[in-house]
């Protein structure tokens, strides 16, 4: 895909050290100390056709089922929910279980803020320190209005959100 290579250019010219992969495939080698993840957002998106907003529950329960301890499983949920796009919304919650990260910072549309107070309930029973809540883009520097919901996470303190570095945008 043509915008996968401008992507990975991106990253191999500012010499940023990039794994490509199939997150149905990958096995983390242990060695990254934290975890960024935007996963798909289209069935989420209140500009798509909504399936992954019509799965919320199915989501939530994949969640507290467990299905997040094997990729099989949510794979299996993807094709419950009609599509494994949906299911991706987990993976990041697996990784983080299953590997050693010390920090998590994960990204997603404004419906997708349940499924993240949903991973930050297991992450703090399993000792980290977590926030979840929603950002505006441009209070970070971004050319854009987008609000968007976050999950912030450390092993090693409470964490909450950064302090923005612009001001809000008002049409005004």
């Amino acid at each position: 895909i043509e915008i996968m290579a401008e992507a990975r250019a991106t990253r191999d010219a500012a010499d940023l050290t990039t794994i490509h992969d199939d997150v149905w495939t990958f096995a983390p080698d242990g060695k990254a100390a934290g975890l960024i993840a935007s996963p798909p957002c289209q069935t989420f998106s209140t500009a798509g056709k909504g399936s992954g907003r019509k799965a919320l529950d199915d989501v939530l329960r994949g969640i507290r089922d467990g299905y997040v301890s094997d990729l099989d499983h949510l794979r299996f949920l993807g094709e419950e929910v009609g599509d494994d796009r949906t299911a991706l919304v987990l993976t990041p919650l697996h990784f983080a279980l299953s590997g050693g990260y010390e920090w998590l910072a994960w990204e997603q549309v404004p419906t997708v803020l349940p499924v993240w107070e949903a991973c930050a309930d297991v992450l703090r029973a399993r000792g980290w320190h977590a926030w979840t809540g929603m950002l505006h883009a441009e209070q970070y520097g971004v050319p854009q209005t987008r609000k968007r919901a976050f999950l912030l996470a450390s092993r090693h303190g409470p964490v909450g959100p950064p302090t923005p570095t612009h001001s809000r945008y008002h049409s005004r």
